[in-house]
């Protein structure tokens, strides 16, 4: 039988717990938010880093393509230049100007990219117009030179080769060409050192978020483990109140329901007496009719102390309810060690005291019982400790008796 204010004092913890519980939740739920927002903002993030790492790495490689095209002018109009000077060199030889041919064939591919792939940047598009024009010019010249040597006229295809016109127009369009590639290799320079500065902070990002994040776990963790105590402390509570009994501290009868039986194996499996007080706070009632119920607990209390003062290590007082108590004794000792024990209980009963000082007037039966000897069982020992008890009462209180 649980105490009779043991539903009520589970009642106030148990409220007591759930507070803690809502508290701890609402406590957690703001790290896991936290984790939930940082989260979605690292997505975000990489999300935007990334689409800009995508467009500038685009870029870099179209910067690339058109880097490559114009280098590749350079070439074609050096080839052209080459082809003629063969062909003019060797006396006009018509398979050395395959060089020229090749080279003129491939202006016009390359200068045919390079507008698609300048079609959207003004800049580059209109510089790569006025070098397209200054190159016309110079294949122009170049022609003229070839088709004065095929109609004879040699001495004026070979003046106009030693001319300058030609080398003016060559290398405006060499320079014109070097400013073109440096400013596109200027840009992707630049593109690189964004797309650094990017990853740079995309590294630190992640960085400080994981720290924040580690952070939020860490203080995720203490809240655990602080509920996980809680929810300990409160399953200890309720472990301890449904085995003690609320007024007097002592183990109660549920207590000794739970753990007698296995007292009593120990003793059976290590061939030990155990000895069962049953014990009956006499004019108990008395005292609690005439003074109330404060003082009736005091007494109750007073009694529980002095009667444990009395016990060693191998005895234990249960509070079985009302003015009744128990000492299961492991390891018993002879009867005359438990006279002596049972005699010094109701002497030592005598001194307790109401709550001005006077005496309470309350002594103790007691009947005992010892296993193996009056009982092997659970049940019969605690009858015959019962009834010892009620021989010791009608032979008139105060006293004690064996079963």
């Amino acid at each position: 039988m649980l105490p009779e204010n043991f539903f009520a004092s589970h009642s106030i913890a148990h409220f007591t717990f759930l507070t803690k519980v809502r508290k701890t939740q609402y406590h957690l739920l703001i790290p896991f938010t936290l984790c939930g927002l940082l989260l979605a903002g690292a997505i975000f993030w990489q999300v935007v880093h990334g689409q800009r790492l995508g467009a500038l790495e685009d870029r870099r490689q179209h910067l690339g393509r058109e880097i490559r095209v114009a280098r590749s002018v350079v070439t074609g109009i050096l080839d052209a230049e080459t082809g003629q000077r063969g062909f003019l060199l060797t006396a006009g030889r018509e398979q050395y100007l395959e060089p020229y041919n090749r080279a003129r064939e491939k202006l016009k591919a390359d200068f045919k990219e390079l507008h698609q792939l300048l079609a959207k940047e003004t800049i580059y598009a209109d510089a790569t117009r006025r070098i397209e024009k200054n190159v016309e010019i110079k294949l122009k010249e170049l022609d003229e030179t070839i088709s004065a040597w095929r109609r004879g006229d040699r001495a004026g295809a070979l003046q106009t080769v030693m001319t300058d016109r030609g080398r003016a127009y060559m290398d405006t369009v060499r320079a014109q060409l070097a400013a073109l590639i440096d400013t596109m290799s200027e840009e992707r320079s630049q593109i690189w050192v964004e797309a650094a500065q990017r990853i740079h902070q995309v590294r630190n990002g992640l960085i400080w978020m994981s720290i924040f994040i580690g952070a939020i776990l860490v203080f995720t963790y203490f809240l655990v483990a602080r509920a996980e105590s809680q929810r300990a402390a409160f399953a200890a509570h309720l472990e301890y109140a449904a085995h003690h009994d609320q007024l007097t501290g002592l183990p109660n009868r549920h207590y000794l329901k739970s753990h007698f039986g296995e007292l009593l194996q120990q003793a059976e499996t290590k061939r030990e007496r155990l000895a069962l007080f049953y014990i009956d706070l006499d004019h108990f009632k008395a005292v609690n009719d005439k003074y109330g119920h404060d003082v009736g607990d005091k007494v109750l209390k007073d009694a529980a102390v002095v009667m444990r003062s009395l016990l060693g290590e191998t005895a234990k007082l249960v509070r079985l309810g009302g003015d009744e108590f128990a000492l299961i004794y492991t390891r018993a000792p002879v009867d005359a060690t438990l006279a002596g024990l049972a005699r010094d209980m109701i002497q030592n009963l005598r001194s307790v005291t109401l709550a001005d000082g006077s005496p309470s007037g309350i002594s103790a039966s007691i009947g005992v019982a010892v296993f193996p000897e009056n009982s092997q069982n659970e049940s019969d020992l605690f009858h015959v400790a019962d009834a010892a008890m009620y021989r010791a009462k009608h032979a008139g209180r105060a006293c004690f008796t064996f079963a």
